[in-house]
């Protein structure tokens, strides 16, 4: 039985260095469920990701997006791709100064691939396409050329870059207070 006594953590913080995919994200969100279960109201996290599949970093953006417990995201290195997705359904977006974010539209490697499945996978990757643009125009503020520069190849952005045109909140350290225990996210 659980002690009811127990006060709930009012903040928690972790990191999560890792791939966007079904299992990760399954896990983060499992453990995001767990801790507002508990009480608790805000999490912090230090994230970092190269990226991943779209299809979970769409998924990760609508669940953080609408989970009972405030989320604070902080990238100090990287966040690129399908992780960029996810990041933008955080309450709270902070970054470093010299942290990189890096957007691009849906890809797919061809290698064996006849007529018919690239057919088919040129229509999967219009439907990313349209899902990833949609979320980032949400959110982004990036002048025209950045758009087109966006049709055809990667986007990088700079911390500063990102707090200009909306990718991140606000320039931040992510910064436990002392003596305060950093979970790992992913277990």
């Amino acid at each position: 039985m659980p002690d009811e006594t127990k006060k709930p953590i009012e903040e928690i913080w972790a990191t999560y260095c890792g791939d966007i995919n079904a299992a990760n994200v399954s896990k983060l969100v499992g453990g995001l469920t767990a801790v507002a279960s508990n009480g608790t109201k805000r999490i912090h996290v230090l994230f970092q990701s190269w990226g991943g599949f779209v299809g979970d970093g769409v998924f990760l953006y609508n669940a953080l997006k609408k989970l009972s417990i405030e989320i604070v995201l902080y990238n100090a290195g990287q966040v690129a791709s399908a992780a960029t997705l996810a990041y933008l359904g955080a309450h709270g977006r902070k970054t470093t100064a010299n942290a990189v974010f890096m957007i691009h539209k849906a890809t797919y490697n061809p290698n064996a691939a006849g007529v018919d499945k690239l057919k088919a996978v040129a229509d999967n990757l219009a439907i990313d396409d349209l899902r990833v643009e949609e979320i980032l125009r949400r959110h982004l503020k990036l002048p025209e050329e950045l758009w087109t520069q966006f049709r055809f190849h990667d986007v990088y952005l700079t911390g500063t870059d990102a707090v200009n045109y909306g990718m991140a909140d606000e320039i931040g350290e992510f910064s436990p207070p002392a003596g305060t225990s950093v979970l790992n996210a992913l277990g």
